[in-house]
């Protein structure tokens, strides 16, 4: 990943449902548009 200038990546080590993956990743993108800091994105996903 990082050779493809992926910076950071986000994984779980729970097997998580299709819709609460989607519904959270729609909540930390829509932080990170508002502030540009992954981790206060994540914080408040």
């Amino acid at each position: 990943m990082e050779m493809a200038g992926v910076n950071t990546t986000l994984l779980s080590l729970w097997k998580v449902d299709d819709e609460s993956t989607t519904e959270g990743t729609i909540t930390i993108y829509q932080e990170l548009i508002k502030s540009n800091d992954i981790s206060n994105s994540l914080k408040t996903a």
